[in-house]
């Protein structure tokens, strides 16, 4: 890695700099409101297709959105872990007595909050 470093230079970042700067005065999209990156990846995208490289499949397509996944991971380790604080109710649906496995008001909302981008 240090080698790299060292032997890197301000290129990159000035064509990136520039590549946005011609965006922007083109009056082109340049962000989506849900999506801060759609522009850098579009630029990376250019880049690749440029140096005629195909494009890794490690290469992000779209949002990155870990926080869904890891209340995702987070509540089905409750449930698997607790079953007796959750009753499941008419519909498919459960309730659950969350002061049961939270810490704190902190520990309670964050849960919370991550049981609301999972619903």
């Amino acid at each position: 890695m240090s080698q790299i470093m060292g032997a890197s230079d301000e290129l990159l970042f000035a064509d990136f700099s520039w590549r946005v700067a011609q965006i922007i005065n083109n009056n082109e999209d340049f962000y989506q409101p849900n999506d801060y990156l759609y522009l850098a990846r579009k630029i990376f995208r250019d880049y690749y297709r440029e140096a005629k490289l195909p494009i890794p499949d490690w290469f992000p397509v779209g949002i990155f959105d870990d926080y869904k996944d890891r209340g995702r991971v987070i509540w089905k380790e409750l449930y698997e872990t607790r079953q007796k604080h959750f009753v499941q109710r008419r519909g498919n649906r459960l309730s659950v007595d969350i002061s049961q496995f939270s810490t704190g008001d902190k520990d309670k909302q964050g849960k919370i909050n991550y049981l609301h981008q999972i619903v």
